[in-house]
């Protein structure tokens, strides 16, 4: 496949294995916490020397997870814009 110019993509795997969450004085009940992966892609083309548009997908397959202590985490994200260079 040929690289198309001004164009730029990339791709974020992310997989945590599973592990147990707790703090010192035992005060929050532990936490067990299975195991996730996280897909995000991102993307951009450059309409011209002065004008570009981008997109990102954040959490692809929409993962539902917690992070230490039972944050819970965001769920899909989809962002798109142009950018301007003057």
């Amino acid at each position: 496949m040929a690289a198309v110019e001004g164009f730029s993509a990339s791709a974020t795997v992310l997989t945590l294995g599973s592990w147990i969450d707790g703090n010192r004085d035992f005060s929050v009940p532990r936490l067990t916490a299975a195991g996730y992966t996280i897909v995000n892609l991102a993307a951009s083309f450059d309409i011209n020397e002065h004008f570009s548009v981008f997109g990102r997908i954040d959490n692809l397959f929409d993962r539902h997870f917690e992070s230490p202590v039972g944050f819970l985490q965001p769920t899909l994200g989809a962002f798109a814009g142009v950018r301007a260079k003057l």
